[in-house]
């Protein structure tokens, strides 16, 4: 299952009154059965070739809410067309308008472990590529786990790495403490300060901040151009583990490290895990514009 939280904004009139924050209410869960298949399996040892496929369906029963809710929250698309249209000439950004619509198929080519089993479940090629083309060098690399399989016989001081698709990047978990659960005796990664860091805190991340965008403060990554370089920003949820600026600047947002932190909970001999827990907040950036209608 997939839950959703949304953040309702509760004091979008005072957007430009001085001194005001802005006030965000969290709503949810709203609750999705989430079904994965994996479809025209071409295999080709030790590589798998796929395209993925989700569906989702509202279950009322496990919400908080329904589909009817109203919720206030600045528009996507057209915040991504006035961050377009502000590169215009003024006379030229009263005309822009309109939304940008897309449809994004996905294949992906995961390692099936034969001959090197360090490699059993790695992502190697992304659309039919290594590279995702929206970062240089290392951050632009295809790698880390789907979230299904990890290699078997992990040490205790290796992170394990998450590739997402709709982010077109990485996350790295990092080791945290041995546990035993039913008799079984499992590693737990949780993410931390470097999981979403752009460089402030590690040199390898700082390929994350491109020279032509502002590149936000330590937890929190620009998220726009794998988002048609809109004016979009991800982070841990209530801007857990992020630098203070971002939660001084809001009111209403409570983050917590038992609710809002990231891990996953795996049987290291033969890299299964048991339990795991992705969660991401999706933010924008609103610019009033008085050219912008």
């Amino acid at each position: 299952m997939s839950t959703v939280f949304l953040f309702k904004w509760t004091n979008p009139g005072d957007l430009n009154t001085e001194g005001v924050k802005p006030h965000f209410e969290q709503l949810g869960p709203y609750t999705f059965s989430d079904f994965k298949v994996k479809e025209d399996l071409e295999w080709n040892q030790p590589q798998v070739i796929y395209f993925g496929k989700r569906t989702w369906h509202f279950l009322p029963e496990k919400s908080n809410g329904s589909l009817e809710d109203v919720v206030i929250a600045p528009h996507f698309p057209t915040l991504t067309a006035a961050s377009y249209s502000r590169r215009m000439r003024r006379i030229l950004r009263k005309l822009a308008s309109g939304s940008l619509t897309a449809i994004m198929t996905i294949s992906a080519i995961s390692h099936l472990g034969r001959g090197d089993l360090s490699q059993l479940g790695d992502l190697l090629l992304w659309n039919g590529e290594n590279t995702t083309g929206f970062y240089p060098g290392e951050c632009g690399k295809v790698n880390g786990s789907t979230g299904e399989l990890w290699s078997p016989y992990r040490t205790w001081d290796q992170p394990t790495s998450i590739f997402l698709p709709d982010a077109a990047r990485y996350l790295n978990l990092f080791p945290k403490e041995n546990l035993t659960i039913d008799g079984i005796d499992v590693w737990r990664y949780e993410s931390t300060n470097l999981t979403l860091d752009n460089g402030q805190l590690s040199p390898d991340t700082e390929c994350f901040c491109l020279k032509n965008r502002e590149c936000p403060r330590n937890g929190v990554l620009d998220y726009g151009p794998p988002a048609f370089n809109g004016p979009f920003y991800m982070s841990h949820p209530h801007f857990f583990l992020t630098d203070q600026m971002y939660r001084e600047n809001t009111t209403g947002l409570q983050p917590e490290e038992s609710e809002h932190g990231m891990y996953v909970i795996m049987e290291p001999t033969l890299g299964i895990p048991l339990s795991l827990r992705g969660q991401l907040m999706i933010s924008t950036k609103v610019v009033r514009d008085e050219a912008i209608e």
